[in-house]
């Protein structure tokens, strides 16, 4: 989530970055956290709209122009997030509403902070604040409770992977084709979506190099794999689809 979708919005945002002060700032944010909460799919917004929203003012410019809600909530975080960098941070208790940092995000939903780093990118904004003396990234309780509401699978499914053991991401870094087509014809996920998903762990160093303890068939039998290692990959099938392995040992 670097660029914004609509030119018009990018706009807004590079204005009240550079000449609202920092107090104006801090009520613009949290605007638009309110109208990001309030967006609803398949819709289109007047820019004007968006803009008295944000801002309490209603401009002449773009009179015509309707924004599509998934662009919206795209561009919303970006605004978001580049005024939050923009404004100094603030006690946490300041805060009107809870406020949750890295750290309690990923001991509550049992993720690495690489994870929610990722999230930030899909919609998690969030905030400056003071917290124990430091400056730290903060998430207001209603946009983490927004961003659960509307990305559910996608927290499970980080969940889930965080719980695997050595050896089940062992199985998984052994990638044969087979493996991914199967897991990608009872997940409702392509072939490719499935590979997309290992080299993002790749990326991430979950998965380090080292041997692979065997390649996994589509259907192992007994005399491919152990009763042991047959387990372990059910297992590792549950964690990454959310469903019953369809194998038998």
């Amino acid at each position: 989530m670097t660029n914004f979708k609509n030119p018009a919005l990018k706009e807004l945002t590079d204005q009240q970055v550079r000449f609202a002060p920092p107090a104006r700032r801090l009520a613009q944010l949290t605007n638009a956290e309110h109208l990001l909460a309030e967006v609803e799919p398949n819709k289109q917004y007047p820019y004007q709209y968006i803009c008295f929203r944000i801002t309490e003012y209603r401009p002449d410019s773009y009179p015509d122009l309707l924004i599509d809600s998934r662009d919206l909530e795209h561009d919303l975080c970006l605004f978001i997030e580049a005024l939050a960098r923009s404004t100094p941070a603030v006690p946490v208790d300041a805060v009107a509403e809870p406020v949750l940092t890295l750290e309690q995000i990923s001991q509550q939903f049992n993720v690495s902070t690489k994870t929610i780093s990722r999230w930030r990118e899909r919609g998690l904004t969030s905030r400056r604040v003071v917290c124990n003396g430091r400056r730290q990234v903060g998430f207001l309780q209603s946009v983490v409770d927004r961003f659960l509401a509307t990305n559910k699978a996608r927290v499970e499914r980080g969940s889930r992977f965080s719980q695997l053991s050595e050896e089940e991401r062992d199985i998984f870094c052994a990638e044969p084709n087979a493996y991914h087509a199967s897991i990608a014809a009872r997940s409702r996920r392509s072939a490719g979506g499935s590979r997309s998903a290992w080299v993002a762990l790749r990326k991430r160093s979950v998965i380090r190099s080292r041997t692979t303890i065997a390649t996994i068939p589509t259907r192992p039998s007994s005399r491919q794999t152990s009763v042991r290692s047959m387990l372990t990959q059910n297992k590792l099938f549950t964690a990454l689809t959310g469903e019953a392995s369809p194998w038998k040992h």
